[in-house]
């Protein structure tokens, strides 16, 4: 693999780098979530039990993670995937209570 800066990049591809998310466009998340009221969000099931290697790989339709991926400020700001492993450090979040990323 061939290490190139940012800038020599500019000419062959674009370059995203991922945007710090205001409280308010974190709120659209949370409004977004919101408004399924009454629809059944499905959860990553026992998460705790995983191997890291293999919760990262989790993903689940209708789930809150898949609603922060359909929401268009959360991707244009770099998220890339409905699965856990590109969720968590997003979001700021640790595979282990009490361990920051």
């Amino acid at each position: 693999m061939e290490h190139r800066t940012s800038t020599e990049l500019k000419g062959c591809a674009a370059v995203i780098r991922p945007q710090k998310l205001s409280k308010k466009e974190l709120l659209g998340w949370a409004l977004a979530l919101e408004k399924r009221k009454g629809a059944r969000l499905r959860t990553l099931r026992e998460t705790e039990y995983k191997p890291v290697k293999e919760r990262s790989a989790l993903q689940q339709e209708n789930s809150p993670l898949a609603v922060a991926f359909e929401d268009p400020v959360l991707r244009s700001a770099g998220l890339t995937s409905d699965r856990f492993g590109e969720v968590a450090p997003f979001f700021g979040l640790s595979h282990w209570p009490g361990v920051q990323p």
